[in-house]
């Protein structure tokens, strides 16, 4: 009976192994697979950033897609920052992050400057305000200047 019985356990523990094994392996490829998913994501996500520093930067009808380009990647890098903030193991990407949403905070105030600016050189606008002539002048002269700087940046970029 003793000898039946340790058989039986013996059986019962491997089994038992084997399961606690198999849930092991599930649990590790589930981690590689969201690994991996993360990865795409985060390639995607730099190459908005990208796309939005590089291509749209100079096209202004396209700034109000790059400002929400911009905040979906600020989102998203804070988010990234906020849920991995004490894993040491990723401090150079948690650097590197930091640095992004550093840079993509400063795009999107200079294009909040810039959009508030191009509201000037609206004819409603102006009268709303009661521009003078010469306040007109100058809106118009620094448009123009924007404007030449951002063509000239623009065939630099394309070149």
């Amino acid at each position: 009976m003793g000898v039946l019985g340790l058989v039986v356990m013996t059986l019962l523990l491997a089994r038992e192994q084997a399961e606690t094994k198999a849930a092991y392996e599930r649990e590790r490829q589930k981690a590689r697979e969201a690994e991996q998913n993360f990865q795409q994501a985060r390639r995607l996500v730099d190459w908005f950033a990208k796309v939005s520093e590089d291509e749209l930067a100079n096209i202004p009808p396209l700034q109000g897609l790059r400002k929400r380009l911009l905040e979906a990647t600020l989102e998203y890098y804070q988010d990234f920052i906020e849920q991995h903030r004490d894993d040491p193991s990723i401090r150079d990407e948690l650097s590197a992050s930091h640095a992004r949403v550093v840079k993509i905070l400063t795009e999107l105030a200079a294009l909040q400057g810039a959009s508030r600016f191009f509201l000037l050189t609206n004819p409603v606008v102006r009268r709303e305000l009661q521009l003078n002539e010469e306040q007109r002048r100058q809106i118009d002269e620094l448009a123009e200047t924007f404007s030449h700087h951002w063509r000239r940046t623009s065939r630099a970029g394309a070149g």
